[in-house]
């Protein structure tokens, strides 16, 4: 019933499809789990503290929800890769053997800014990294090239003698956003290759 309901709320079949077309096509199928706790049902709010953390009371002697900070039940994401967005150590013969798996990504700039707007260092590191790219308008369908992007480089670390549970990294070219040790100890990245060849690192298709 478990497995059920996951596969009925995260759509895993679809995914499923998804992923079997990348690895019939590009020639390799790769997604990224993780939990995220900011999705989900909204449980309520945190309390209101003071700078010291102390809470805010109201008259009946109860603590008063901050209505800008709500919690969420969570929920995990299931996030598809394409192959030209993933990189590894350039020694890396097999990417099983890979200590540490590297993806790119754009994200759009104006969002990025409103999730660290209370954190000049790191909103300084967006501004900084900021950049043209060229990318797809499927509304002129045609390519054209867009400032309001910014690119994202994610570190994943497996568990070994550095990690022992492991690290990630998130960064722009400027600096690092977000860094810490892998929740649980759980590397997040699953990559299967179509057709695998000896001494290299990526996969093949028959298409």
């Amino acid at each position: 019933s478990v497995w059920q309901y996951a596969k009925d709320k995260y759509k895993l079949r679809a995914l499923t499809r998804e992923l079997c077309s990348d690895y019939c096509g590009i020639g390799e199928a790769c997604v990224k789990i993780f939990f995220d706790p900011t999705r989900g049902e909204l449980k309520g709010y945190e309390h209101m503290a003071d700078e010291e953390g102390a809470p805010h009371l109201d008259e009946m002697g109860q603590t008063m929800p901050d209505n800008s900070k709500p919690v969420f039940t969570g929920e995990f994401v299931f996030e598809r890769i394409f192959a030209q967005n993933i990189f590894r150590p350039v020694g890396c013969q097999q990417m099983k053997n890979a200590h540490w798996i590297g993806i790119e990504k754009l994200e759009d700039s104006k969002l990025l800014k409103a999730k660290y707007k209370h954190d000049k260092k790191k909103l300084g590191l967006i501004t900084d990294s900021n950049e043209e790219f060229v990318v797809f308008d499927s509304t002129r369908n045609g390519y054209g090239r867009d400032k309001n992007q910014t690119l994202l480089l994610e570190y994943y670390f497996k568990p070994c003698q550095q990690y022992p549970t492991g690290y990630y990294i998130v960064s722009t070219k400027a600096g690092i956003l977000e860094e810490g040790e892998l929740p649980n100890g759980i590397f997040p990245i699953i990559w299967v290759g179509f057709d695998e060849h000896p001494t290299k690192p990526r996969a093949t298709s028959f298409v």
